[in-house]
C-alpha cells in the first residue's frame, strides 16, 4: 500500500526549491545573461539615439526629462498624490509583476523564443531607464524608485525565465545552456 505524500510548505521552501534552483543554475545564468544583454542594448540605444526613448520606454511618465520628473515628484512630496489610491496602485504593481513572471515562464512553451524575447525586452526597458536617469545625474532617485519593488520583481522574472528555459529544453528534448548540449 502506498503512503500518502504530504506537502510540507516548509520543506518545499527550504529544501526542494533551493535544490531545484541549484540543479538548474545554468538556466538561471542564461536568463540573467539575456536580461543583461537587453540592459546593455537599451542603454546603448538610448545613448546613440535619444529620439528612440518612446520606443525603448513605452511609459508616459518616463518621457519627460529625468531632472524635471524628479523635481515634480519632490514638489508633490508635500502633498500625497496617491492619497486614497495607494491600495489600488499597490495591487496594480503586484498583479502586473506577477503577470509578467507568469508570461515569462509560460512562454517557454514556444520553445523558449517567447521567454527569451520577454527577458530581453524587460532588460531593454530597464537599461534604457537606468541610462536615462544616470546620465541626467538622478541615480539616487533611480535607486529609491527601483529598489523597493525591483528587489522582488527582477529576481522573480529571472527565476520565471529560468523555469521557462527549462520548459523549453524539455519540449525541444535537449538543454542548450552555456554552450553544452545535454539530454534532460
Amino acid at each position: 500500500r502506498q503512503q500518502a505524500v504530504r506537502l510540507s510548505v516548509w520543506q518545499w521552501f527550504w529544501g526542494t526549491f533551493p535544490q531545484t534552483f541549484r540543479r538548474h543554475w545554468q538556466a538561471f545564468g542564461l536568463a540573467l545573461g539575456i536580461m543583461f544583454l537587453g540592459c546593455l542594448f537599451g542603454a546603448t540605444a538610448l545613448f546613440v539615439d535619444s529620439e528612440a526613448k518612446p520606443v525603448l520606454m513605452p511609459f508616459e511618465h518616463l518621457m519627460m526629462d529625468p531632472a524635471e520628473r524628479v523635481a515634480r515628484e519632490e514638489g508633490r512630496a508635500e502633498k500625497d498624490h496617491l492619497e486614497g489610491s495607494k491600495s489600488t496602485f499597490s495591487a496594480f504593481l503586484m498583479t502586473h509583476n506577477t503577470r509578467v513572471s507568469i508570461f515569462v515562464l509560460a512562454l517557454g512553451i514556444t520553445w523558449g523564443i517567447g521567454t527569451v524575447l520577454l527577458l530581453f525586452t524587460n532588460g531593454v526597458m530597464l537599461g534604457a531607464v537606468a541610462a536615462d536617469y544616470i546620465a541626467a545625474g538622478q541615480s539616487v532617485f533611480l535607486s529609491g524608485w527601483l529598489l523597493p519593488h525591483g528587489v522582488v520583481e527582477i529576481p522573480s522574472i529571472l527565476v520565471a525565465g529560468q523555469a521557462g528555459l527549462i520548459l523549453a529544453g524539455a519540449l525541444i528534448g535537449v538543454l542548450v545552456i552555456a554552450g553544452w548540449w545535454t539530454t534532460p
